[in-house]
């Protein structure tokens, strides 16, 4: 930090000011800023989203370097109005109008909006660099209705390199300095958080032969606690969005735990449900982004959706109490009123048991369950429930031109470059996933993810996922 504040003085804080000949001359800068979503064409893949405290503009940083990274000032602007242009899909366009610098080497610009940090931090900091440090925080501090979502510079790939820092010029009047600012690229913005919403389809589906299963709630799981102030990004994928030539957006990142480069990975960094299960309505759930090169491409490190049903094996009849149980290796079906039957407990104390612990071994009257049933293991689903993890997938294979093929592709072992972004869930991206079928029950309970790749063979779900813009992301899920 020390280092990076002496870069800081002696790279820009101590330059000369704005002259034309009168060494007390001052300069201006101005920006336009736009905010989420910025894109210049009816694209389906990008959504204004659906609630207004999304763009609620409460605080806006203005953070200027010069040509190295070095700080140079930071003021708390005002912007005079935002311009709606939803037909474009730019949910508004800000101006700052002209601010008054005294520093002639200021060329890049950071804009942070409802920000986390106050305004002493950025000249703390001394560099763009020792400032976009992993952060530990919550989805919920950052999407605050008091503070409003915390939104930052949106990277872009300029043709040759991907950027962080936008392009500004001091001039020596107002005037010049608001032609600069219209001539220059506006400053885009996006939020710091993905968005996931679960749509239950028809909400009940059969499997002739095998059962019912009828969606009750869901939940995100496995959420990363950590952020970069400004998404890391490189220049891996780039998608043509029809925004102004050489401006595209692109559209993966590095998060604090992506590789080995930023430290050891912790599983502590990722946080299990059951946390707050959501219904069937339109609910939705914030969540920091999430992703990963394709070494770490497991499901011990994806943010994923964990689903809750109340399923029914085909040609069973569920009592008032609908616990039932799989009895061997053949899953032989055997409802709690059976059990009951069986040994001679009565209802209510065997679900008390089968609730508190492992089935097999749980005693009822004289044996273990797993003994009245001669030795075979047994698995209870306590009120009929059970459980669907589904990994979220962040590009589709006709997007990065990948076709799965398990047999001669996918080794199981590890995954290409070119598999990179298959999964994980990135910031200002919107994820709508749509359950289309349920080929059998899950797991009794919510299990907890493996240390193996993400690509699974044996699959229970299918589901859509819809990518907005937000960006949204959707793809079909079989289980």
């Amino acid at each position: 930090m020390m280092a990076a504040l002496l870069v800081a003085m002696t790279g820009c804080q101590k330059e000369p000011q704005v002259t034309d000949g009168n060494a007390e001359t001052k300069g201006y800068v101005a920006l336009n800023i736009n905010l989420p979503n910025a894109v210049t064409k009816a694209d389906p893949t990008f959504n204004d989203g659906d609630d207004d405290k999304e763009f609620a503009v409460k605080t806006v940083h203005l953070v200027l370097y010069d040509n190295t990274g070095a700080y140079c000032t930071a003021k708390d602007v005002t912007i005079d109005g935002w311009t709606n242009n939803a037909a474009d899909h730019i949910t508004s366009t800000g101006k700052t109008g002209a601010i008054e610098v005294m520093n002639g080497n200021i060329t890049q610009a950071l804009v942070l909006i409802n920000s986390p940090f106050a305004i002493g931090d950025y000249e703390t900091a001394g560099t763009f660099d020792a400032l976009n440090v992993a952060l530990t925080k919550t989805a919920a501090a950052l999407t605050d209705n008091s503070t409003g979502f915390f939104m930052s510079n949106a990277p872009y790939y300029d043709g040759a390199t991907v950027k962080s820092l936008y392009k500004i010029d001091v001039k020596k009047t107002e005037a010049d300095a608001l032609l600069a600012a219209n001539a220059n690229p506006a400053v885009k913005v996006e939020r710091a958080v993905a968005k996931v919403t679960v749509d239950f389809g028809a909400g009940s589906f059969e499997k002739p032969g095998i059962g019912t299963a009828v969606l009750k709630k869901w939940e995100l799981d496995m959420t990363n606690d950590k952020l970069f102030p400004v998404r890391k990004a490189q220049d891996w994928r780039t998608v043509n969005t029809g925004m102004e030539s050489s401006l595209s957006l692109i559209y993966w990142a590095e998060d604090p735990n992506y590789s080995t480069a930023f430290g050891a990975f912790d599983d502590n960094e990722f946080s299990r449900g059951p946390q707050t299960y959501h219904g069937t309505d339109d609910s939705f759930e914030y969540c920091l982004e999430n992703t990963f090169d394709t070494e770490r491409m497991t499901q011990t490190n994806t943010t994923r959706v964990m689903l809750q049903a109340e399923y029914t094996p085909a040609g069973t009849t569920l009592g008032s109490d609908k616990t039932w149980f799989w009895v061997g290796n053949a899953k032989e079906v055997v409802t709690i009123d059976q059990v009951a039957a069986t040994t001679g407990e009565d209802v209510a104390n065997i679900k008390a048991a089968v609730s508190a612990g492992d089935c097999s071994s749980v005693t009822i009257g004289a044996k273990t369950l797993k003994e009245w049933y001669d030795g075979k293991n047994v698995t209870c689903f306590v009120d009929a429930l059970c459980y669907y993890p589904v990994r979220i997938r962040h590009f589709k294979d006709t997007e990065i031109g990948y076709t799965p093929d398990f047999a001669t592709e996918f080794s199981g072992t590890a995954y290409q470059a070119k598999e990179l972004g298959r999964y994980g869930v990135l910031r200002n991206t919107w994820y709508k996933l749509t359950i289309t079928s349920i080929n059998e029950p899950g797991t009794p309970t919510p299990e907890a993810p493996k240390n193996e790749l993400d690509d699974v063979v044996k699959q229970y779900v299918a589901c859509n996922i819809d990518i907005l813009a937000w960006g949204i992301r959707e793809h079909n899920v079989d289980l």
